[in-house]
């Protein structure tokens, strides 16, 4: 269990901590993805982003003690590398935990602040510096799929055609049906970002689906000192099937047409026609099942059975629907006097 400080370096775990210290930092990572998803208000995440400041790297390339730097340091030394963890103590860097944070601030207006730490994960992905995964991540396609993400937050135009090309040159490199669910469906993914159709991944990500729906977990992350592995079935799941969404969308279904109620049917055919109308419900009565046998006659004093006409089979008994039927009362009083009147009836007086 978790005990929250005020500050992210004062986290500190409940009992015996597992595979880890008592005392564990907020890391960057996380806080990045997590806040491009939640979408907190702005003020959060700007005084998020200025604190991320403060954790980056004096020189860029190999590991430093401190991570703060004297002031004589020059500045532009200071935006290499980002640090892992909220801890001047746990000097750690990662490129995928550099994509992360470089999406979280490309999608609050700020990517320019981490120009140079943009350029190094660049390199890494030209020169192919992420096949064998990363101090954190397992696997080639994280970095991709991460990538992937950063390039839906880009709106710099020339930087979005450099990403997105050599994404598009570096997952059709990786195409084809090698890999667990996780990295097959992150390079479906990938390929879809560019606009690539990667069948042949989807193909080989379907037969590896369980009979419940699901995909078993596969490994995305691992402890950077154990090198302990980490991976989520829920995980796994969602990303297929968002592989799959990709590549063939849901169609969306017709919406049906309201249907106008009776009533308003009713109101409307009384506006056009100035007449008034009503709705009737109409039930058929139910044929009689009992046919007649026998009949008796009475003759003074003796009874005699006669013979009833030749019995009829039982009918089928008739469905029963009850139907509205709407008509004009002015017909309808038309009918009733003709029914009534027309026929061994004097004609309606005139007025006199």
């Amino acid at each position: 269990m978790w005990r929250y400080g005020r500050n992210p370096s004062d986290y500190r775990i409940i009992g015996q901590p597992v595979f880890t210290t008592d005392r564990f930092p907020a890391d960057l990572d996380t806080t990045s993805i997590g806040l491009t998803v939640t979408q907190p208000d702005d003020h959060v995440v700007q005084s998020v982003l200025d604190e991320m400041l403060q954790y980056l790297t004096g020189d860029g390339i190999t590991m430093v003690n401190r991570c703060h730097p004297e002031p004589r340091t020059p500045c532009h030394k200071l935006i290499l590398f980002r640090q892992t963890y909220f801890d001047a103590e746990r000097p750690r860097t990662d490129p995928i935990v550099c994509l992360n944070v470089l999406s979280l601030f490309y999608s609050r207006g700020r990517g320019h602040e981490l120009a140079n730490t943009l350029e190094w994960v660049l390199g890494v992905l030209e020169h192919r510096a992420y096949l064998d995964g990363t101090r954190y991540y397992e696997t080639a396609e994280c970095f991709l799929f991460f990538s992937a993400r950063l390039l839906h937050r880009v709106r710099n135009e020339a930087l979005h055609a450099r990403l997105s090309q050599l994404l598009r040159d570096r997952v059709l490199e990786r195409a084809g049906p090698s890999g667990d669910a996780l990295a097959l469906a992150m390079r479906v993914l990938v390929g879809a970002a560019v606009g690539l159709r990667l069948e042949r991944d989807l193909a080989a990500l379907l037969p590896l689906q369980c009979e419940d729906g699901g995909w078993e977990p596969s490994w995305i992350y691992k402890y950077g000192s154990s090198d302990i592995k980490i991976g989520n079935r829920g995980l796994t799941t969602a990303l297929a099937l968002n592989a799959i969404a990709a590549l063939y969308p849901p169609q969306p279904q017709p919406q049906p047409q309201p249907q106008i109620q009776p009533q308003q049917e009713q109101k409307q055919e009384e506006e056009k026609t100035g007449e008034s109308f009503c709705t009737v419900e109409m039930t058929p009565l139910p044929l009689s099942q009992s046919p007649v046998t026998v009949t008796s006659v009475k003759h003074g004093s003796t009874t005699t059975g006669l013979s009833s006409s030749p019995s009829l089979p039982l009918l089928p008994q008739a469905r029963r629907q009850t139907r509205g039927v709407t008509i004009s009362l002015k017909a309808f009083a038309k009918g009733v006097y003709a029914f009534l009147f027309s026929r061994n009836a004097s004609p309606m007086p005139s007025q006199t």
